[in-house]
């Protein structure tokens, strides 16, 4: 693995916490591989990353899917004017046009009064206030961040 990784000349290189200490113990039998993944890793926080990127990924797919209803006109673009209608298909109920000003023009990043669907999938995503991998609960305030990255990606 690291052969590769240095004759392709990657700096960075993307392993397993598993692979990661196979690397650095690699006489270290499973068990023992098994019982240093179990000292570092809170397997509870891990169930629960897991469990909130699948709802990210869930949230992420249903605005992709919304999209096509709600951006009927196919201009790649939610207009103001739409975007009540958006947030009451959310869920989120119709809001006074102060208030629906205020929210679109928060999400309206770029400022050109509309709103793109990445402005609308960063905001949904961000407003289900889904855990990162860098949330990850660990035993040991010392061990490296590199090696707690590696398992759950980017």
């Amino acid at each position: 693995m690291m052969e590769k990784a240095l004759k392709d000349n990657n700096t960075a290189i993307e392993i397993s916490f598993t692979d990661f200490l196979k690397l650095i113990y690699p006489r270290a039998a499973k068990e023992a591989i098994t019982l240093m993944y179990d000292l570092v890793v809170d397997k509870a926080s891990v169930s629960e990353i897991l469990k909130q990127r699948k709802r990210r990924e869930n949230a992420i797919t249903w605005v992709e899917e919304r999209w096509l209803v709600w951006d009927a006109d196919l201009s790649g673009q939610i207009s103001e004017d739409e975007f009540d209608e958006v947030l009451d298909d959310m869920g989120l109920g119709h809001l006074d046009q102060k208030a629906l000003r205020a929210l679109f023009n928060e999400i309206d990043l770029d400022g050109n009064g509309t709103l793109s669907k990445e402005e609308v999938l960063d905001w949904w995503v961000n407003k289900q206030n889904f855990l990162r991998p860098d949330q990850v609960k660990v035993q040991d305030s010392e061990t490296p961040r590199a090696v707690l990255d590696s398992p759950f990606g980017r």
